[in-house]
């Protein structure tokens, strides 16, 4: 499981799926809150919140999420799981 800065993120995405959720919005104010701060990239680059292997992307993705929607100009993002149980 990803650590570190973004830890924080996939637990409270981990707790989301246990409540059975399958979609969780955060506007970037949200995330930059729980998790320390973000970078400029995650305000003006789409790629930062790619459902890679990059840190942060590591730290949905162990979760069982992915991103599926950003608002750059909007400021937020929103998860889905990525096999939700019916």
């Amino acid at each position: 499981m990803a650590g570190g800065k973004y830890l924080p993120l996939t637990e409270l995405l981990m707790a989301a799926a246990r409540r059975g959720e399958s979609v969780v919005r955060l506007s970037f104010a949200e995330l930059s809150a729980l998790v320390g701060g973000l970078p400029r990239s995650a305000y003006h680059r789409r790629t930062w919140w790619g459902n890679g292997y990059l840190v942060q992307g590591k730290s949905w993705g162990d979760a069982g999420w992915r991103v599926q929607a950003v608002d750059l100009p909007g400021e937020s993002v929103s998860f889905t799981r990525e096999n939700p149980r019916s």
